[in-house]
């Protein structure tokens, strides 16, 4: 699979931001995507594989304060999930 998405905003002291794809079975984290600023607009995307033991995943956009908590605005758009066949 591969997730992928055109983040803007300003993330500079955010804190971190991270997409997570976990399996529920085990809690095993499949994928962690950290949303980091690099220009005024940026398109991030990871692959990640889906093991045959994992029938069940949990997609989250988890943010956690940093060391001094401040307003952060952005925006995420184009959010896809792609499967990728044959790889």
């Amino acid at each position: 699979y591969r997730l992928s998405m055109d983040v803007s905003g300003d993330l500079q002291d955010a804190g971190e931001i991270v997409w997570s794809v976990d399996c529920l079975l085990g809690n095993q984290s499949l994928l962690r995507l950290p949303l980091r600023q690099q220009r005024s607009s940026a398109r991030l995307q990871a692959g990640f594989t889906v093991p045959l033991n994992c029938p069940a995943q949990r997609i989250q956009l988890i943010g956690s304060l940093g060391e001094f908590p401040k307003v952060t605005e952005f925006t995420v758009a184009r959010l896809q999930l792609t499967r990728l066949v044959g790889r």
